[in-house]
């Protein structure tokens, strides 16, 4: 290509660029200005990419409205900011709804909004906003998800470090237990990294119960962290030690056929309600309703 042609290539592509730069400031097309750059620094292709992308808003049409991208920044300070400081008094809506909104500017000011006291609320809602079709939406559940997952592991660090230089401080060792329970409850963690914390939650409880003597609550999680790991036999025999301290709790006679359940041991499962029809507990309807349909299963 001669120095001439390629001149008035030049030429012809900048005179485009000027002309769709007038079209996106008068409001006569979709683009944002920031597309401007693209056109300008990719000759040829800028100009054809910005007609394709024209073409297809025209033809198929948007819902969405555009957003200019510093009102998609995110503020330095969203995640520290307390509620006590902000100056304006504003209406919140549930950050259900908030996702729902199909406006990206008001989806993202009522998230921010919902979320300002305590994020970690609304987890389960943010796991959903994960796959929000917009990706400003997406961008900010993940941020806030992987902000949430750092709060946990710093606290859990510093709760580490705290049981270790005061060993025999129980309150600080139950501190430390509700903390990891809280982390694993919250349904954030991938596969490997909540067995992670399961394994670590078992030997946590382990040295409770060593330190502190047998617990009730105590040995319920044991038995519950044990069967979401798969140890059921382990959970069995905690539950076989519960029978035999709490005789006259309903609640645990009920957790103790649900192991048996969950575990697919039947022959336990008789063993245990042979065991119940000579207890002399006032069974609540409901626990009376499980307990029927756990003995017609056991008669399979």
């Amino acid at each position: 290509m001669s120095e001439q042609t390629l001149l008035v290539f030049m030429i012809i592509h900048i005179v485009c660029v000027a002309v769709y730069a007038i079209l996106i400031y008068s409001g006569n097309s979709k683009h944002r200005k920031e597309f401007i750059a693209i056109m300008l620094f990719i000759p040829g292709f800028g100009i054809i990419a910005g007609l394709a992308v024209e073409l297809y808003y025209k033809f198929t049409g948007s819902k969405q409205q555009p957003v200019e991208i510093p009102d998609l920044a995110l503020d330095a300070d969203i995640y520290w900011k307390p509620v006590g400081m902000r100056q304006e008094e504003t209406d919140l809506v549930p950050l259900e709804e908030a996702i729902s909104i199909n406006n990206t500017a008001i989806r993202r000011k009522l998230m921010l909004e919902s979320l300002y006291d305590n994020p970690s609320k609304y987890i389960d809602v943010l796991m959903v906003a994960r796959k929000n079709d917009d990706i400003e939406t997406v961008h900010y559940a993940s941020t806030t998800i992987s902000k949430i997952q750092r709060d946990f592991q710093l606290e859990l660090q510093k709760l580490a470090v705290d049981v270790e230089n005061n060993p025999d401080d129980i309150k600080l060792l139950d501190q430390y237990i509700e903390i990891i329970q809280n982390y694993i409850d919250c349904n954030i963690l991938e596969d490997y990294l909540l067995k992670r914390q399961r394994l670590l939650f078992d030997e946590i409880l382990v040295r409770r119960i060593d330190q502190g003597g047998i617990d009730k609550g105590v040995l319920i999680k044991k038995i519950n962290n044990n069967m979401a790991l798969g140890n059921y036999q382990s959970a069995l025999d905690d539950s076989s030690l519960l029978r035999e301290l709490w005789a006259d709790d309903e609640q645990v006679w009920i957790d103790t056929l649900r192991v048996c359940v969950e575990s697919q041991d039947i022959e336990k499962l008789r063993e245990v309600i042979h065991e119940i029809e000579n207890l002399p507990i006032n069974w609540s309807a409901a626990n009376r309703k499980l307990i029927m349909s756990w003995t017609e299963n056991s008669k399979l």
